[in-house]
């Protein structure tokens, strides 16, 4: 009884708090999908661009648009775990949106194609952002909402002249930048290379499931970087491989879920 008012009352606080409406960046989004729209079964693949009137790399950034458009869609794009890595049950996270968004696509001939569009849309964005590590809350370690920490200079080792850098731009800008020069082609090739060994595990499973999944992956990178240490480039480097992972996850489990809806 106890721990059911405790989590509720998570639940209510948490809900005031605000939360990024951003995670991977433009380029990371259309990578991860066209890695996924590579896994997607030919009639599939058809049917999902014949909704979106064009390919899924196209509309990959879309729901970032709508951050001003659409009040409280902020929260949509990140999960929110307890203290066992369990979802909350939040009702405007992006585990809801994603059940709200399946609904409307398995049941598509019962709403209109402006509907079904908007569905798909959304459900492309949001089921790669809850893979971001930045969008993966937890109700007991406060610091996962966005905290910032200090850099080192790269050349002496010591703090760096505006060296603070936030837990959200180390996600989504840091890691994106070390691909520049390369095409949204070669990162999603990359992204294949680096699932190749586990793409059959890494395809199964459900939301709820990999919701789980990222909060084991993600909690214990809180411990590495506090908030209170100087951090590395050596940590940097090291946490490389964990935006990689997250990334090539979500494009395998996207494309999973898209099967399963259209088949």
């Amino acid at each position: 009884m106890k721990a059911s008012l405790l989590k509720a009352a998570f639940v209510a606080v948490f809900a005031w708090l605000p939360l990024s409406g951003y995670a991977w960046n433009e380029h990371t989004h259309r990578a991860i999908a066209i890695y996924a729209t590579e896994n997607l079964k030919p009639k599939v693949k058809r049917q999902v661009e014949a909704i979106l009137g064009g390919t899924m790399a196209e509309h990959s950034a879309w729901l970032n648009t709508q951050k001003r458009v659409v009040r409280g869609s902020a929260r949509w794009h990140n999960i929110v775990l307890d203290e066992q890595n369990n979802p909350v049950g939040d009702e405007r996270d992006g585990l809801t949106k994603i059940a709200e968004y399946e609904r409307v696509l398995r049941n598509r001939r019962d709403h209109s194609t402006e509907e079904v569009a908007t569905a798909l849309k959304s459900l492309i964005h949001v089921v790669s952002d809850i893979h971001n590590p930045s969008h993966v809350v937890f109700t007991d370690i406060p610091r996962s909402r966005g905290f910032k920490f200090k850099t080192t200079n790269n050349r002496t080792g010591a703090f760096a002249h505006r060296g603070m850098k936030s837990w959200r731009h180390l996600w989504n800008i840091t890691y994106p930048r070390r691909h520049r020069g390369f095409s949204v082609e070669w990162s999603a090739y990359d992204l294949s290379v680096y699932a190749e060994r586990d793409k059959a595990e890494w395809s199964k499973g459900t939301p709820h499931d990999w919701a789980i999944g990222q909060g084991a992956e993600c909690r214990p990178l809180y411990d590495i970087i506090t908030g209170e240490q100087v951090v590395t480039p050596d940590i940097i480097n090291r946490l490389e491989n964990i935006h990689d992972r997250c990334a090539a996850r979500a494009a395998l489990r996207l494309a999973a879920l898209l099967n399963n809806i259209f088949s």
